[in-house]
């Protein structure tokens, strides 16, 4: 049923659940059954895309701290300007301190907590270059009703993914914020239909926000 809702969605830009019934070929009270509101069916969707992404968001950031040189310096201790050592209990520039403590587990905080921002907000750019994206991705916030909800959801997943540590310096903040933009601006298009980027292109965006990053990632 919900990869039916999820088809529809992103070829009609609608989903109402008799219309999701009938792309599921069941009844509607038989839909009902499972999901009793058009609220419960687009936060089934909204769940299984969610899942997807932290999926695809935790390989990406994985694969990205495995191809780090060994011995090479976090970039944020590179990029910051804080003089600490790593002994004196205080959490280095661009990596999370503890992305567990006084929040919700996420089922790959782990991935995320071996990783600096500048990895996490690299793998966000990646991702969103090559990630399966459709309308459906962009319908499910625009209903007028739900935009307020569903988008709280998807912006907490977000800020987890894309934290940045108390005592980042200014100037690596601006430059995570300009990677994120990037970013942002690709996976709308991408999942609105108005811009698909070629591999070339995906790799020229890399290199500028690696080099907006200071190229050690």
């Amino acid at each position: 049923m919900l990869d039916a809702a999820e088809a529809h969605l992103g070829a009609d830009g609608t989903l109402s659940l008799d219309s999701a019934a009938r792309a599921a070929g069941v009844t509607k009270p038989g839909l009902m059954y499972h999901f009793a509101t058009k609220e419960q069916l687009l936060t089934a969707v909204l769940d299984r895309l969610a899942a997807r992404y932290e999926q695809e968001m935790a390989e990406a950031v994985s694969t990205l701290v495995e191809r780090a040189p060994a011995g090479r310096p976090p970039a944020g201790a590179v990029l910051g300007s804080i003089d600490r050592s790593p002994s004196d209990g205080a959490p280095e520039e661009g990596r999370p301190a503890d992305v567990q403590a006084g929040a919700e587990a996420g089922t790959h905080d782990a991935v995320f907590a071996e990783a600096t921002a500048p990895q996490r907000f690299l793998a966000y750019l990646e991702w969103a270059g090559r990630a399966s994206l459709s309308s459906a991705d962009l319908v499910i916030f625009a209903d007028p009703k739900l935009r307020v909800a569903l988008t709280q959801r998807w912006q907490e997943q977000v800020d987890r993914w894309l934290d940045v540590p108390a005592g980042t310096s200014v100037g690596l903040r601006r430059r995570l914020l300009a990677v994120r933009l990037l970013a942002d601006g690709l996976w709308f298009d991408r999942a609105s239909g108005l811009l698909e980027t070629s591999a070339e292109e995906a790799g020229t965006l890399r290199k500028i926000a690696v080099d907006l990053l200071g190229g050690d990632i």
